[in-house]
This record gives C-alpha cells, structure tokens and sequence, in this order.
C-alpha cells in the first residue's frame, strides 16, 4: 500500500506543533484523511493571549455584527479570567470556555439579545473556541 504524507510544522510563541497529514487508500479509491496533532498542548495564558489577538484582529475585519458579537464575547471572557484570577482558580482552557459558555447562556435566556444577535456571538464563539 502506498502512503503519502506531508508534513507542517505550526510555531508557536513558545511551541511547535507537528501536523502530520497521511492519506491512504480506503475501500476502492476512497482516501482516508487523518489528522495527528504532535505536540504541547496551549497552556490557558497563550490561549487569554491568543483570544486577545483574535478580538484585535475583528476590529481590523470584522462586519459590524460580528464586531458588535465579539466584542460582547470579549467582555463575558474578560470577566471569567479576571474572576479565575482574583480567586486565584487554576482552569484548564475547557473549564474556561465552560465557565464563558454558562455566562452567554445565561445572558441568552435573560433576554439580553435578540436571536439575530445570538446568532452572530454564537457564530463568533465558535471561532474563537478553535483557536485552543
């Protein structure tokens, strides 16, 4: 069986990370992708950091709603990390996106948006989420 692979390595300020593609023949010419991530994963400062440069980085592309949802995002997510901070809370990167998750809902069912609105922070959330 014939494998090809190609392989690209992602920097970091502080990491690489290794993705190593492979592509093999699977059930009468169907390839199977997969995807093998090698490395340390981001720790919840690079991931504070790198949700910093993503609100940053809206100002300069964003439409006006998806400017407007992240920067509501930026204000749930500001307030979980300065709240982990001054209790002193060690959180992994899900517990921190759990904990900002528990807050949008809880402003979702508050009535604090309307579903064009939702709809745009939701679309924002996922984004950033990609980014851990």
């Amino acid at each position: 069986m014939i494998m090809l692979c190609m392989q690209l390595v992602i920097r970091t300020y502080t990491n690489s990370i290794k993705l190593v593609v492979k592509f093999r023949p699977f059930k009468l010419s169907m390839y199977l992708l997969e995807l093998v991530l090698i490395g340390i994963k981001m720790t919840l400062k690079e991931y504070v950091d790198q949700a910093q440069t993503f609100f940053e980085h809206l100002v300069e592309t964003a439409s006006d709603d998806e400017l407007f949802a992240g920067s509501y995002i930026q204000g749930h997510f500001d307030l979980a990390v300065g709240y982990a901070q001054v209790e002193e809370l060690e959180l992994t990167i899900e517990e921190l996106n759990n904990n900002i998750e528990k807050s949008l809902v809880k402003a979702y069912r508050g009535g604090e948006l309307s579903d064009e609105d939702k709809a745009h922070v939701v679309a924002v959330w996922e984004r950033l989420k990609q980014i851990a």
